[in-house]
């Protein structure tokens, strides 16, 4: 997107889907990627970005890799009145061996999102990176007792990469692709399987990892002899600066992990919870000013991760500007 839009209406930019494999050239492409350029700014009700699926790797004697999904780069501002969904997209699934010729194909990776400029909703902003797609199933064996070929590894997830952009909005919510799932590796001709089997393209593995919030795991490796593929690693949870941060002139991203907690608030606003127990939001605040935490309707309670505590322990916490250090 190389120039501004400003729309009463919505907004809606996906990427093209990747094509399949073929037996004359195996691997599935990449997805299409949908990006915002930088100085542009799309003003509109709803906006929604997606990044296109990888295509899907060819199953056969030279199977293939799926392609890697979409990803979604915003270097321009986007502002809605709503709300703004950017995702990004899946990889494809690897093709599936044949027989004793070749081992299924891997995965594609998930499609990242970059965020490299400021985002603004009335309503929600939703971030969810791709999947990595499933690895391919191994063939059969060929022959007495011959055992089949490997899965393949399913793809790893996509990347949430945040580049000081500031995203303000009620409601925030961050989701991890999966990693793809490992393919099952071919059977044994002879006791348990199929002759000259064909693996299921991307679908018959075990199940990917949870992602997290950055870069997150790759599917299991695919198992031989029948055996499934065994399930993803999980996804590094990345978990913002915990504490009180000014982002720009006064608005300050406020952070507090607080496991136990069903709601946390800062005065009268309320934080949106994210990863592993954590609760933040962005909110007008300046340098010098007192806050403090309150759980479940409790009385302001000092910041556990404060940086400037004038009244001691017991006291509220004030907001630095650790920059100007």
């Amino acid at each position: 997107i190389d120039r501004s839009i400003n729309l009463g209406g919505n907004v809606t930019a996906t990427g093209g889907a990747g094509t399949n494999g073929t037996s004359s050239s195996a691997n599935g492409t990449a997805g299409g990627s949908v990006i915002v350029d930088a100085g542009n700014t799309i003003t509109a009700a709803n906006i929604t970005l997606t990044g296109g699926a990888g295509g899907v790797g060819y199953s056969g004697s030279t199977s293939g890799a799926g392609g890697a999904g979409g990803s979604v780069i915003v270097n321009g501002a986007l502002q809605a009145v709503s709300t703004i969904s950017i995702t990004g997209g899946n990889g494809g699934g690897g093709g599936g061996g044949y027989s004793t010729f070749s081992a299924g194909g891997n995965g594609g990776s998930g499609g990242a999102i970059t965020l490299g400029a400021n985002i603004t909703a009335g309503g929600s902003v939703a971030l969810a990176t791709g999947n990595g797609g499933g690895g391919g199933g191994g063939g059969g064996g060929f022959g007495l007792y011959s055992h089949g070929t490997s899965g393949g590894n399913g793809g790893a997830a996509g990347a949430l990469n945040w580049y000081a952009a500031v995203v303000d909005a009620p409601t925030t919510s961050i989701f991890g692709g999966a990693g793809g799932g490992g393919g099952g590796g071919g059977a044994t001709q002879g006791s348990y399987g199929g002759y000259r089997g064909l693996g299921g393209a991307g679908t018959t593995g075990g199940s990917g990892g949870v992602g997290g919030n950055s870069t997150t795991g790759a599917g299991g490796q695919g198992g031989v002899a029948g055996i499934n593929g065994g399930a993803g690693a999980n996804g590094a949870v990345v978990i913002g600066r915990l504490g009180a941060t000014p982002v720009a002139q006064g608005l300050v991203e406020f952070r507090v992990w607080a496991p136990g907690a069903e709601e946390v608030r800062v005065g009268e606003r309320l934080l949106s919870a994210e990863a592993e127990g954590t609760f933040a939001a962005f909110l007008e605040a300046e340098v010098g000013s007192d806050y403090g935490f309150s759980l479940d309707g409790a009385p302001p309670a000092a910041d556990p991760c404060s940086r400037w505590q004038p009244g001691g322990l017991r006291g509220p916490s004030r907001i630095l500007d650790t920059a100007a250090f």
